[in-house]
Order: structure tokens, then sequence, then C-alpha cells
């Protein structure tokens, strides 16, 4: 993680200053800008290592102070990542 204080490399739709993920893709380093929701799931599957969709779902519903997730909007989610090359399904 880090955060850029310049638009110099942000999206247009970005404003600094943003939090950015760093990662690895194939060959290449790849920056994420998420938003606070976005990088909380990140940070819970980080946390899951390995598991299924009802692992997280009752992670993040063992949080008491958010609503609850549905396997359907946490497969989106892993999919949109998929797409950028953030996670990978097994």
């Amino acid at each position: 993680w880090g955060r850029f204080e310049t638009k110099a490399l942000l999206d247009d739709d970005a404003d600094p200053p943003a939090d950015v993920l760093f990662y690895a893709s194939g060959n290449e380093v790849r920056v994420a800008v998420l938003e606070p929701e976005g990088q909380q799931l990140v940070h819970e599957l980080a946390s899951l290592s390995s598991g299924t969709l009802d692992d997280w779902v009752a992670l993040g519903n063992s949080f008491a102070d958010r609503e609850p997730r549905s396997q359907s909007e946490l497969a989106n989610f892993c999919r949109d990542m998929a797409e950028i090359g953030l996670v990978a399904f097994g």
C-alpha cells in the first residue's frame, strides 16, 4: 500500500491524495486505486489467505458495525479484482 499525493499517476476519476495498492501481475507491477470499502474487502480477503465465500461472509458478518455482505456481492468484487489481475481463483 502507498499514497499518491499528486494527480500525475492517477486516472482522471481519482483525486489526490489517494491510497493505492501495488501488486504484481505477470511481469508488471500494477497500481489499483480502491474506494475505502474495496480496501476493507482486500484486507479481509488477505486475512483469509484461502477460503470459501461462506468463510468470507462469516468474517464480514462478525463486524457489528457494518452491513452484512452477500456471497454475490463478494463474488462480484472478486471478479472485478480478477479482471485487473489482483486475485485468482483456484
